[in-house]
């Protein structure tokens, strides 16, 4: 019973939609924290790093993320029919759950929904001086993340999409079952030794 929920759970977190919107609401979730953490820092800091320090990288970061994705988005999906009319249609959802191509898009929408809740939030007037260091912080983790995710998505493009890649990703997804099997051989049953 817990391999079938764990396997229930794995499977729905390789689906797109809902791994994208487990990042972007945990973005969400970091940028209405920032006000909750706003009386924990010196006041020296709030000096150095004000809201118009943040605002124009959130503003640049915001229009970017989008086009990035836009633009990243294009592509999987080109790579996605290309390798759909070279093999089987079970390759393509295989395509579909590839773990490379879902963190770097989840990285990039939740980098565009951080900064646009925390633009709207500047805006409205919900983060006060000391929370635009916690946000500056974040947003430099943000910036870090997006690096590493744009490296990652460069190296991938390379191959995505491509025959060598697809039969790569048929090999991984078989070898575990038939790993499985063959340590639990009869399926865990006892051998049928004296049938006539």
């Amino acid at each position: 019973m817990r391999e079938r929920l764990w396997l229930w759970l794995s499977r729905l977190w390789r689906r797109p939609g809902i791994r994208i919107s487990a990042f972007g609401g945990a973005a969400l979730l970091v940028a209405l924290i920032a006000p909750l953490l706003d009386q924990t820092l010196p006041s020296s800091l709030a000096e150095r790093f004000s809201r118009d320090a943040v605002l124009p990288i959130l503003n640049i970061l915001a229009s970017s993320m989008l086009a990035v994705t836009t633009f990243s988005l294009g592509i999987m999906v080109q790579a996605f029919r290309s390798a759909a009319g070279q093999a089987t249609p079970r390759v393509y959802r295989l395509l579909m759950q590839d773990m490379t191509t879902l963190n770097v898009m989840s990285v990039f929408v939740g980098a565009f929904l951080f900064s646009l809740a925390s633009i709207v939030m500047f805006r409205a007037g919900f983060y006060g001086d000391s929370a635009a260091v916690i946000v500056f912080a974040m947003t430099m983790v943000c910036i870090l993340l997006i690096v590493v995710a744009i490296l990652r998505w460069i190296a991938h493009l390379s191959q995505l999409g491509s025959l060598h890649h697809t039969l790569t990703l048929v090999e991984r997804s078989a070898t575990q079952p038939l790993e499985r099997l063959a340590k639990t051989p009869n399926l865990g049953a006892r051998p049928a030794s004296d049938a006539p």
